[in-house]
């Protein structure tokens, strides 16, 4: 924590602590001494500061929520900018919806609470678009609570007016939270109303639920799944909700609510104004915790001294309706059973067959050795006495005989109902195929729906190209390839607004090397030179000079490579004497052509005094660099001896001096 003497000093204000903090701002619990009232005061991060856009958005802020005046709209008390200070004070809140909703019983709203919230947003969204402001950042922590209970918008820092022509970013840019955003909003395209009421849905979705719709690994799959993923399915005992919040979360803005006068009376018809007062508030209360070994009493007192003795009652005898109706019962019981089903069997026995064929059901029935046919049975059926060869027949023939012609006689089947038969068993066989078949393929799909990755359903289709699930596996591959590439394309145009939001030729560099050829490419090459340009003219002497070299030229031009460096030349073979001059550029690596240079050769007495003037012959992009100028005659012998000194000037500035002598 930060100790009070490094807490930044505001004019009226005394600050007490620190709130919080962001990428751009802190927030500090302050008292206006004025008024001796708490406040909360919002201060621009001074390195923040330097950047014009950023301090332009903060500034926009103040400017925008002190516009509106409305009771679920933060309050701005005072806004103002000191030599190193840009400060924002408003209304100190303490409870955000954020930490409502973590610190609640449930991790979640009751619906009733939680559409009394999204009431009031709503409201406040409904002033603000009239307005002509939309805010772009709907999220619970931009979501806080007076005493009363009342939801208040804050954090007006990114809010744009509808007609304005102001852009603080770069077409196409993405500004908001990824949780958060509308799918127009994630593709970098105009906004509008609409946007925020989508935005609501989603934090609608996350009191009711608990839960965020949309979770991935990193910022871009999250913008990614606001375009092309399904709206979620709330719980069962919330499916009530569902239509308000597929029309909230509607992909299309043609199938989303239009404006927030139509969000109210769609939320009217699930909670009339007239049950506002009786909201009751996901808070625990602060006396009900217990510890965890501790038992739960009850303050009421059990008189068990005075209870009297209950005394026994008797046991209710069944009265007579009861035992008539079972009389009843049984008597009708007895009397289906001897008029009707005794009846029914002497019918079923009398009807045996009359020829000499078997029924159906007999053939499954072989008689038992040694049991005589019923007199009863037609003579047909009784064993005859068989042929002895002699034209005399026996009364009784063997025991096998008498076996043979009590056994029923089974039909050979014919030739069609072989055929059929066998015509049953391949059908059953194919099927049998068919079913294993349909089951590897709907395995081998399922197992490509639980990998979910363009690659399993690639395989699946390999393996089954004529599957089952041909066509679904398809369109999922597809999803997921466009997915892919869609992905890529949001996560470059991030490192793109990332680089423009830091604005540096070193933040333009990065996203070259990531890459070299996006879509992006020439625009960061574009504020490359610009930025360079501006360097320049603004910053124009940022040299510090590495080392001078001097060396002579003679009658012939001497290479290079072969150059040889020192202070002091001969009269007679000396015809040039140039100077070279090693800097290290401060610029970012910039030395800009249209800086003025001017390299001066005079000697002691002062009688001798030339000047050559020019330009750095192009721009370099290189920490180090190398200027050289070069004085003298056609002829050698026309230096004089003495001393000589070179000073070098950039816009008129002079940057250094050095000698040589000439002997």
């Amino acid at each position: 924590m930060e100790t009070g003497e490094n807490y930044p000093q505001i004019p009226g204000y005394r600050v007490n602590s620190k709130l919080g903090h962001g990428g751009m701002a802190n927030v500090y619990l302050g008292v206006q001494e004025a008024l001796d009232r708490q406040v909360a005061i919002k201060i621009l991060n001074p390195a923040m500061a330097q950047n014009s856009q950023i301090l332009q958005r903060f500034l926009n802020e103040a400017r925008t929520a002190s516009r509106l005046q409305h009771p679920n709209i933060i309050t701005i008390h005072d806004v103002g900018q000191t030599a190193q200070t840009c400060y924002i004070v408003m209304e100190y809140l303490r409870e955000s919806l954020l930490n409502r909703i973590k610190f609640s019983p449930t991790g979640k709203l009751e619906p009733k609470e939680a559409l009394h919230i999204a009431k009031q947003l709503a409201h406040a969204l409904q002033f603000a678009h009239k307005e002509g402001i939309i805010h772009r950042d709907i999220k619970p922590d931009n979501i806080l609570f007076r005493k009363d209970n009342t939801p208040v918008l804050v954090d007006f820092g990114i809010a744009r007016a509808l007609d304005t022509d102001l852009h603080l970013t770069t077409a196409g840019m993405i500004i908001g939270t990824p949780h958060y955003m509308s799918p127009e909003q994630c593709r970098g395209e105009k906004i509008d109303g609409q946007s925020d009421i989508y935005s609501l849905g989603i934090v609608l979705f996350e009191m009711l639920t608990g839960q965020i719709p949309y979770r991935a690994d990193s910022a871009a799959a999250i913008l990614v799944m606001h375009i092309q993923a399904p709206i979620p399915k709330l719980p069962p005992y919330l499916a009530k909700f569902q239509g308000l919040i597929d029309r909230m979360m509607a992909k299309e803005k043609s199938h989303r609510i239009h404006s927030c006068d139509e969000l109210l009376k769609i939320l009217r018809e699930y909670l009339p104004d007239s049950q506002l007062d009786t909201i009751e508030i996901s808070k625990p209360d602060p006396w009900s915790f217990k510890s965890s070994n501790e038992k739960k009493t009850h303050h009421t007192l059990e008189p068990t001294l005075l209870t009297p003795t209950p005394i026994p009652r008797k046991r209710k005898r069944p009265g007579w309706k009861w035992i008539a109706a079972a009389a009843f019962l049984v008597l009708a019981i007895l009397g289906i059973y001897n008029f009707l089903y005794i009846p029914y069997l002497k019918k079923n026995n009398s009807s045996s067959p009359q020829s000499g064929t078997i029924s159906v059901d007999e053939r499954d029935i072989v008689p038992k050795k040694d049991i005589a046919a019923p007199a009863s049975l037609p003579i047909t059926q009784i064993p005859q006495e068989k042929s002895n060869g002699t034209g005399t027949e026996t009364a009784t023939g063997t025991g096998k005989e008498t076996e043979t012609k009590n056994q029923p006689v089974l039909p050979e089947k014919t030739r069609e109902e072989i055929e059929l038969e066998k015509a049953k068993l391949q059908k059953e066989e194919i099927e049998k195929k068919e079913k294993s078949g349909a089951e590897t393929d709907d395995k081998s799909y399922r197992e490509a729906v639980s990998r979910n990755t363009a690659a399993s359903y690639e395989k699946y289709l390999q393996t089954f190209p004529k599957g089952r699930h041909f066509q679904e596996a398809q369109k999922r591959m597809e999803n997921l390839q466009n997915s892919v590439q869609l992905e890529s394309k949001i996560k470059e145009d991030v490192a793109f607004e990332t680089s423009a939001a830091a604005n540096t030729i070193d933040s333009y560099n990065d996203y070259l090397k990531q890459y070299p050829k996006g879509t992006h490419a020439d625009e960061a090459k574009s504020r490359i030179e610009i930025l360079k340009q501006k360097i320049a003219r603004e910053m124009i002497v940022q040299f510090e000079i590495k080392e001078v070299k001097f060396f002579e030229s003679g009658a012939t031009a001497v290479p290079l490579e072969n150059r040889e460096y020192k202070n002091r030349f001969p009269r007679e073979t000396t015809r040039y004497i140039f100077a070279e001059i090693n800097y290290i550029n401060q610029l970012n690596g910039i030395a800009d052509a249209r800086n003025k240079i001017t390299l001066e050769f005079k000697d002691s007495s002062g009688s001798f005094k030339q000047a050559l003037s020019g330009t750095l012959a192009a721009p370099i992009d290189i920490d180090d660099g190398i200027y050289w100028r070069g004085l003298g005659w056609t002829t050698p012998g026309k230096w004089m001896p003495g001393t000589y000194t070179v000073s070098l000037a950039i816009e008129n500035k002079e940057v250094f001096k050095a000698q040589f002598e000439v002997f």
